[in-house]
């Protein structure tokens, strides 16, 4: 019980090489000690350092041990959003706030400020990236115009008697399919 007490209370680090006085990494959780000093930062990636390397860890709370414990104690989807707002205002890496949103996610995959955070779009009651929309929007509509009768040609939806005609090279012009030319010289021009 004692070691689950510490675990709780644990700080977060700042590390220091051997020689100087700068620290080569700051803000971050260690979390274990061994050949490598393995660390969290801001990322909220694990990361390390060669033993060997590190002169002193200087103990102390940080935001990352802060985001840890508060997503750690998340109950829902709304708590986590919650912590990736704060944690893009601590300064977060933006990898490391999307994830937040991401984990948001698996809680509820309809949580509306995770999925818009993470610039997703409603469409039919679905959340999806703009690019899964707009293929989406491309399938309904093809599904639909196929159900009225009509395919695709180039750029507009025609009937299927239109499409030969428009692939023979004519086009509708006063109601009626004429060639380019027909069409010139009922306009009144002449070759």
């Amino acid at each position: 019980l004692p070691l689950l007490l510490l675990a709780a209370v644990a700080v977060a680090d700042d590390i220091y090489g051997k020689q100087g006085s700068k620290p080569f990494a700051t803000d971050v959780k260690v979390l274990s000690e061994g050949e490598k000093v393995v660390y969290v930062d801001k990322s909220l990636k694990e990361r390390s350092f060669q033993k060997d390397m590190v002169g002193r860890i200087e103990k102390r709370r940080s935001d990352v041990h802060e985001c840890l414990d508060r997503l750690r104690a998340a109950k829902d989807a709304a708590e986590i959003v919650e912590i990736a707002k704060w944690a893009e205002g601590r300064k977060f890496t933006k990898a490391a706030v999307e994830s937040i949103y991401e984990q948001a996610l698996a809680a509820d995959p309809r949580n509306e400020a995770a999925n818009t955070a993470l610039g997703r779009v409603l469409y039919k009651d679905e959340w999806m990236t703009p690019a899964q929309k707009a293929e989406r929007e491309k399938l309904d509509e093809e599904a639909d115009m196929a159900g009225k009768g009509l395919v695709r040609f180039e750029d507009q939806w025609v009937t299927p008697e239109d499409k030969q005609k428009l692939e023979q090279g004519l086009r509708k012009h006063d109601g009626r399919w004429m060639t380019p030319d027909e069409i010139k010289e009922s306009e009144g021009f002449t070759k």
